[in-house]
């Protein structure tokens, strides 16, 4: 049933460097109090993120045990590029896998003849549709990038080697080398938002919603692009300082003075003064 009253606004979260501290992947408590000071102005709040179903149900919905406001919308996330949807609600997490768009399958094949041992990064065997590659705690920025990237030219060398490169992608983000389905992604998790934003809110009235989008890495824009191409009032606000290439005057761009959970924080502030 569509809502009477039209939300303030929608905000959607990418966690990775967006919502969580990047050194700890601690969910920062100073985001979540301002995104309920919000709900309770009558924002909607999604997550969408490359993380796993397990991140978010034991790192991400029992901090938000203690916001009455944001729990009263019945957060919604989606994990792993859009593949894995997760719900909670009365206490309750529900969760669906879209198995058309998992590439564990292509796992033996991908990793043929690889060692998968690494100085800094490991392997996030929580993922259930992706395959992941995720620096370790503490380790230098640089050095990790060092070392993904000649990784990912031997998985690259695999994925011709297998002809598999019409079904799978690779992307490398802040912190994780990430296979997926060619059509997973921010924009894959975009659309199934949208189809939950449709349950209270008329295309018709798309027009009088602010969307809000966070990210850090460009690749986080796809979500702004999928909103603004379904004639949502767009902005994306890059709390990375890397603008993405897939700016467009379909949408806003705003890159935050800080950086990462800090960028978030100050312009969720920004929303709340008003």
């Amino acid at each position: 049933m569509l809502m009477n009253k039209l939300p303030t606004g929608i905000l959607v979260f990418d966690i990775d460097g967006v919502i969580n501290d990047k050194h700890t992947t601690e969910i920062k408590e100073s985001i979540l109090q301002k995104i309920d000071e919000l709900c309770k102005k009558g924002y909607k709040v999604y997550f969408n993120t490359g993380r796993s179903m397990s991140y978010c149900v034991e790192m991400l919905f029992p901090k938000l045990q203690n916001y009455p406001n944001i729990l009263a919308h019945k957060p919604f996330a989606m994990c792993e590029k859009g593949v894995v949807k997760v719900q909670y609600e009365n206490g309750k997490i529900q969760h669906q896998v879209l198995e058309q768009y998992s590439v564990v399958k292509y796992t033996d094949e991908l990793l043929k003849d690889l060692d998968v041992e690494f100085e800094t990064f490991f392997r996030d065997t929580s993922k259930v549709s992706m395959i992941t590659f995720e620096k370790k705690l503490g380790v230098n920025l640089d050095k990790f990038d060092i070392e993904i990237d000649h990784f990912t030219k031997l998985i690259q060398r695999n994925l011709n080697s297998f002809n598999l490169q019409n079904i799978l992608t690779i992307e490398k983000t802040v912190i994780a080398l990430d296979i997926q389905h060619k059509f997973s992604g921010k924009d894959l998790g975009a659309v199934e938002i949208v189809k939950e934003v449709e349950s209270y809110l008329a295309k018709s009235d798309r027009e009088n919603v602010s969307v809000f989008t966070f990210g850090d890495s460009p690749s986080d824009a796809a979500m702004a692009v999928h909103f603004a191409s379904q004639n949502f009032v767009t902005t994306h606000v890059d709390v990375g300082a890397k603008a993405s290439d897939r700016e467009s005057s379909d949408y806003k761009t705003i890159v935050s003075k800080n950086t990462f959970e800090a960028g978030t924080e100050e312009f969720l502030e920004l929303l709340i003064l008003g």
